[in-house]
């Protein structure tokens, strides 16, 4: 075997084992892509969890749900209280969309629009307080979620039930 078919088959071997390399790097990338995924899902439902507890505290709740029903009717104490419990939620909104743009977590919006669009972007308090309120905390992503939010939820029959009081 002369030196030329060496080097020849040296290239070979060398070029199989680049392509074999990129192979288990597309895969580990792959890998590490869906666990970033699970990760993100899971940290949107603690935080949502966490929230949600907060916001069904006996402190908490009774304030949320009389804005919901009408936010010019709270107090101030019962308006700082609302603008936590909403403004929370509307955060939480703004990190799926980050993680639906980095991570492309697409089903963590959808889920999220599922579940509070009839649940809070569907009351007139909530839409009383987003016309009014400031959202300069807000990204203008989210801004603009929330507004598609509010049109997509026109239901008039409320998902929670509410008293008068």
């Amino acid at each position: 075997m002369n030196w030329d078919a060496i080097s020849t088959i040296a290239e070979v071997v060398g070029a199989a084992a680049v392509v074999g390399t990129l192979i288990y790097l597309a895969i580990q990338i792959r890998q590490g892509n869906d666990n970033d995924r699970v990760q993100g899902m899971q940290q949107l439902g603690r935080d949502y969890a966490a929230h949600t507890a907060v916001v069904t505290s006996d402190e908490m709740v009774g304030s949320f749900m009389k804005g919901l029903k009408r936010y010019g009717d709270l107090s101030p104490e019962e308006r700082a209280k609302f603008e936590y419990c909403v403004g929370g939620y509307i955060n939480l909104g703004e990190a799926a969309l980050y993680h639906a743009e980095v991570s492309r977590l697409q089903e963590a919006m959808e889920m999220l629009s599922a579940y509070l669009g009839p649940r809070v972007f569907a009351y007139p308090g909530f839409r009383e307080w987003w016309r009014h309120g400031d959202r300069a905390g807000f990204a203008a992503s989210t801004q603009q979620w929330v507004d598609e939010q509010i049109a997509n939820n026109t239901e008039t029959t409320p998902f929670w039930e509410y008293g008068s009081g």
